[in-house]
């Protein structure tokens, strides 16, 4: 609701244009589905939700930011419950986690546990700019990358620690609203913001921490070395 008042604000003010239309695919499930009916997600019958699935719809609809509200014109943003795994077989968009990132204007990760956000890291590789809260270890991580931008640059992180919980929704939506105006209005302050957000998924390279984490609870490490003691001593 922040972001539509945003957005609203914006067209009245003759920044954005009247047209401007903007989606957020909310990704969440809580299992994957099989037999979903044609026209998902925008088609989606309450029969397949569970668990906290029809909680987040019933937020969408009670705020009337369902989808056919923005068809006909009375809002400018759209809420679409995305309650499923991504695949390209998923029955809705198709798309791998890669082409779906790449295709989104921003990843938005309000994450309040991760101890991490591979996420955040995920979204950056394939050039798509991310507003993270800073609880998750990956906005600590921003600082390790020199600036591309001044102020605001590829990942914008929320102080979802000290701020009031209607002050967090509020900078979460001007994040948002910052990332949608340069995409429609400067694209190439966008393109540096995309560039921004790649650098810094390529300077984590988090692919080799993370197998040494792998080999770590599965053993592997330890079990190459045992294989290695009997050659060694032979020598």
């Amino acid at each position: 609701m922040a972001l539509e008042h945003i957005i609203r604000n914006s067209i009245l003010e003759g920044h954005m244009e009247e047209k401007i239309k903007v989606i957020c695919f909310l990704v969440t499930a809580e299992g994957p589905k099989a037999d979903l009916p044609e026209g998902f997600p925008v088609h989606l019958p309450k029969d397949v939700l569970v668990g906290n699935e029809l909680r987040l719809q019933q937020m969408i609809e009670e705020r009337g930011l369902d989808f056919p509200k923005l068809v006909r014109g009375k809002h400018s943003v759209a809420a679409v419950l995305y309650p499923q795994i991504i695949s390209e077989t998923d029955g809705g968009l198709g798309m791998g986690v890669r082409d779906f990132m790449a295709g989104c204007c921003a990843g938005v990760f309000p994450s309040r546990y991760d101890p991490f956000l591979l996420t955040g890291l995920e979204a950056g590789r394939e050039g798509t700019p991310s507003v993270v809260s800073r609880v998750c270890g990956f906005s600590d991580a921003i600082k390790t990358i020199e600036s591309l931008i001044e102020g605001l640059g590829g990942v914008i992180v929320v102080d979802n620690i000290d701020l009031s919980y209607y002050e967090t929704v509020l900078e979460y939506a001007l994040a948002i609203s910052y990332f949608t105006r340069n995409f429609v209005d400067d694209r190439v302050k966008y393109k540096l913001l995309c560039r921004e957000a790649f650098l810094l998924a390529k300077d984590m390279d988090w692919r080799k921490p993370a197998e040494q984490y792998y080999e770590l609870i599965s053993g592997a490490r330890f079990c190459m070395r045992e294989n290695e003691n009997p050659a060694k001593s032979k020598n």
